[in-house]
Protein backbone atom coordinates (compact mmCIF):
# COMPACT_ATOMS: atom_id res chain seq x y z
CA UNK A 1 0.00 0.00 0.00
CA UNK A 2 1.46 3.70 -0.97
CA UNK A 3 -0.58 6.44 0.09
CA UNK A 4 0.49 10.36 1.21
CA UNK A 5 -1.35 12.15 3.65
CA UNK A 6 -0.97 15.95 3.47
CA UNK A 7 -1.78 18.57 6.55
CA UNK A 8 -1.62 22.39 5.89
CA UNK A 9 -3.08 25.16 8.68
CA UNK A 10 -3.92 28.43 8.11
CA UNK A 11 -4.86 29.79 11.79
CA UNK A 12 -4.68 33.45 13.65
CA UNK A 13 -3.09 32.95 17.26
CA UNK A 14 -4.65 36.38 18.27
CA UNK A 15 -8.58 35.31 17.03
CA UNK A 16 -8.00 31.93 17.68
CA UNK A 17 -9.70 31.60 13.99
CA UNK A 18 -8.25 29.28 11.45
CA UNK A 19 -8.75 25.94 9.76
CA UNK A 20 -6.57 22.76 9.31
CA UNK A 21 -7.15 21.30 5.92
CA UNK A 22 -6.33 17.10 5.35
CA UNK A 23 -5.77 16.32 1.77
CA UNK A 24 -4.99 12.37 0.47
CA UNK A 25 -3.02 12.14 -2.74
CA UNK A 26 -2.81 8.08 -4.38
CA UNK A 27 0.15 7.85 -6.85
CA UNK A 28 -0.59 9.43 -9.83
CA UNK A 29 -3.81 11.22 -8.63
CA UNK A 30 -4.10 14.44 -7.78
CA UNK A 31 -5.13 15.90 -3.76
CA UNK A 32 -8.45 15.07 -2.93
CA UNK A 33 -9.35 17.36 0.40
CA UNK A 34 -11.01 14.70 3.04
CA UNK A 35 -11.57 16.67 5.92
CA UNK A 36 -11.28 20.36 7.54
CA UNK A 37 -10.98 20.98 11.20
CA UNK A 38 -11.83 24.74 12.56
CA UNK A 39 -11.62 26.79 15.49
CA UNK A 40 -9.05 25.91 18.01
CA UNK A 41 -9.34 22.00 17.93
CA UNK A 42 -7.53 22.63 14.38
CA UNK A 43 -4.49 24.19 16.45
CA UNK A 44 -4.34 21.61 18.78
CA UNK A 45 -4.33 18.87 16.20
CA UNK A 46 -2.11 20.14 14.40
CA UNK A 47 0.39 20.69 17.55
CA UNK A 48 -0.09 16.95 18.78
CA UNK A 49 0.42 15.97 14.61
CA UNK A 50 3.66 17.75 14.72
CA UNK A 51 5.18 17.32 18.51
CA UNK A 52 8.06 14.65 17.98
CA UNK A 53 7.69 12.08 20.55
CA UNK A 54 10.72 10.16 22.59
CA UNK A 55 11.89 7.53 20.83
CA UNK A 56 12.53 4.33 23.77
CA UNK A 57 15.51 2.20 23.09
Amino acid sequence: MRDTVLVSIDYDDKTNKGVLCVGRQLPNKSVDIVNAIDGPEAKELFVKLITKKAVKK
